[in-house]
């Protein structure tokens, strides 16, 4: 019995058909993908050569060599006209960047049409305008890290040390500036470019206060021992300022140990004086309160050597709240005094006369210098028979002499 040979032709034929379908839907898909595309990326070349032409001849060209509609209204044509171009095989894209966008336009092409409208420019900081000016006091002074916002929003800066500033805003905003201390103020901008801010200050505000060291409490909380001695009070015939001070400021105790004619330095003249007691018992603490001249840090003795008349205020701190922003420094009280100053209109001068006259209470009998020399002599020998009289009789006998008129007698 003969075998047949085994042969399947109709499965390979089957094996190829099935893959020449895939291959060919394959092909499809990549022209479906691919060819649109091509279509729309304007990539299509084209030759033009135009010079002063209008928008329709131009656009009439391309439709006719690339197949594109195009679409625009006429204030778009006037605004790209007239056109010159001279390209050879250029892309559509290169001729409408060249001719389109170079003047103002933009353009956006889909299914081989083409749409071309003017650039729309977003709203940005071109409407803004830069405000600058200077915010000062009621008396022109600058007031450094005042607030200035754009009012209704959180916009601001804060004015440097000369209290100048400068704000980015729109013409027609309205500015706010604060300060503590001072009343808000509400400036409209108006389309200037500088504004200069004047702030009045809140003085009834401030009244309400009172100043304690780094802070603030309420004026009917703070006690505080200040004495206020009006100039002429402290007038005296002394030539010492400081010793008149005892007995007509409440609080000072003063006294001198010494009254040398003449002296010029504060050990000599000995003036002592503290306010309400010493706060250490310690050899060499400091007694001394603090003494501010005109806002100076001074001695005793420049205090001394101040006339009653060039002061205009004397005021005397004497309890911890009055002295406490002056810290360890005012630990003694403080003396605070300011001189007059100059002050504008005529000329006035002012002149004080002052003179004493002194007697003895009781006249005192006194012996000549003979007599006193010879019981002298007596009271020295009666104390003591070896002594030797200090006195000769040559001296005794001399200074009686009308002969030795310079003769100095040296009496102990």
């Amino acid at each position: 019995m003969t075998k047949k040979p085994h042969f399947n032709p109709p499965r390979e034929e089957g094996r190829l058909k099935k893959f020449n379908w895939q291959r060919l839907l394959l092909i499809l898909m990549l022209v479906g993908i691919f060819g649109p595309l091509k279509a729309q990326s304007g990539n299509e070349e084209i030759t033009l050569n135009l010079k002063n032409a209008k928008m329709a001849a131009f656009v009439k060209e391309i439709k006719a060599q690339a197949g594109y509609t195009f679409f625009y209204n006429d204030s778009t044509a006037k605004a790209i006209e007239p056109i010159t171009i001279s390209v050879r095989k250029a892309t559509l894209k290169s001729v409408l960047e060249e001719e389109v966008a170079k003047k103002g336009f933009t353009y956006i092409i889909e299914d081989k049409t083409v749409v071309i409208k003017k650039k729309t420019t977003t709203v940005t900081q071109v409407d803004l305008i830069e405000v600058t000016g200077k915010v000062t006091d009621e008396d022109g002074n600058p007031i450094p890290g005042a607030t200035v916002l754009v009012q209704g929003t959180t916009q601001g800066v804060a004015s440097d040390v000369d209290g100048r500033y400068t704000l980015r805003m729109k013409s027609d905003d309205v500015l706010k500036v604060s300060f503590v201390g001072y009343e808000t103020a509400i400036i409209p901008v108006q389309g200037k470019k500088r504004v200069n801010v004047v702030l009045k200050s809140t003085t009834k505000d401030l009244e309400e206060v009172s100043v304690v060291a780094f802070g603030t409490q309420k004026k009917e909380s703070v006690v505080s021992a200040i004495t206020t001695v009006r100039p002429m009070d402290l007038k005296s015939s002394n030539s010492d300022l400081t010793s008149s001070f005892a007995g007509k400021i409440a609080g000072v105790i003063g006294w001198q140990t010494g009254g040398i004619p003449g002296a010029l330095t504060e050990e000599e003249m000995n003036t002592k004086f503290y306010i309400r007691g010493i706060t250490s018992f310690q050899t060499g603490a400091n007694i001394d309160p603090l003494i501010l001249i005109d806002g100076v840090e001074s001695s005793k003795l420049d205090l001394s050597r101040i006339a009653p008349e060039d002061i205009e205020s004397f005021s005397v701190l004497k309890d911890a709240s009055a002295t406490a922003m002056y810290g360890a420094r005012g630990a003694n009280g403080v003396i605070l005094v300011n001189t007059k100053k100059g002050e504008e209109g005529s000329v006035y001068a002012s002149f004080r006369y002052e003179s004493i006259f002194s007697m003895p209470t009781k006249e005192i009998e006194i012996v000549d210098p003979i007599t006193y020399m010879r019981m002298y002599n007596q009271a020295f020998i009666g104390r003591s028979q070896a002594g030797t009289p200090k006195y000769t009789e040559e001296q005794i006998n001399r200074t009686a002499s009308d002969k030795y008129p310079y003769l100095g007698l040296s009496c102990e």
